[in-house]
């Protein structure tokens, strides 16, 4: 190994394919083998090899253990080496210092490089992680703030209402007493939300508004990340 990477993010799959393009295969593993040998006097009387050492019997007993190891950070330096062979990997910092006089060429240079290596103070944007956090903002809220008033006597009794008609939605073959059950649920979730706001002075997102950032989130920028190098 070339050097020891702290990983923040990898993204396997993607690593798996380059390494495999640029190899014509990935190794997962490699396997090590280990011979021992141990030596022990002919009179024990084990019916192992038998060998003269300066005209003493002795026998030879033979161990031979394997080792796997898994490629993972290997991998890593593998594929940087072979892009680099390929002329295909640019180093940021390099560049930088080659154009840090002329700034606006070296932001002209940067849409057409295929893969880059920088070093440095960076921020690193995974849209995936922002949607998922973004659309459970409000029921993080909800269950930290809860305990705070788990003790209300209004908050006990719409929870209790609230887990009624869940079970009732559930257990129901009715359509229509399900539906009546589900816009009960709905009524319910709207004055527990209503009540955690008053009395911890939290604030909600809007569920519609949610719902729309993450179909514009799923639109423009799925599976978008973004590195930023200061």
């Amino acid at each position: 190994m070339k050097s020891i990477k702290d990983i923040i993010y990898l993204d396997i799959e993607k690593s798996k394919s380059l390494i495999s393009q640029l190899k014509g295969g990935v190794i997962n593993e490699i396997s090590k083998v280990f011979e021992e040998e141990n030596t022990l006097e002919g009179e024990l009387g084990l019916d192992i090899k038998i060998v003269k050492i300066g005209g003493k019997e002795f026998d030879t007993e033979r161990t031979i253990k394997t080792e796997k190891v898994e490629l993972f950070h290997e991998m890593i330096n593998e594929i940087e080496s072979q892009l680099k062979e390929v002329d295909s990997l640019s180093d940021l910092n390099e560049l930088y210092k080659e154009f840090e006089n002329d700034i606006e060429t070296f932001f002209k240079l940067l849409p057409n490089l295929n893969y880059i290596k920088a070093t440095g103070w960076a921020n690193f944007e995974d849209y995936e992680r922002f949607k998922n956090i973004y659309t459970n903002f409000n029921e993080i809220q909800r269950l930290i703030f809860h305990s705070v008033i788990i003790d209300n006597p209004e908050i006990v009794e719409i929870r209790k209402q609230l887990n009624d008609a869940k079970k009732n939605a559930k257990t129901n073959t009715n359509r229509n007493a399900v539906s009546k059950e589900l816009a009960k649920i709905t009524s319910l979730e709207k004055r527990f939300d209503i009540q955690l706001e008053s009395l911890t002075g939290i604030s909600l997102q809007d569920e519609d508004y949610i719902e729309r950032m993450k179909i514009f989130l799923d639109t423009f920028s799925p599976n978008r990340l973004n590195f930023r190098l200061l």
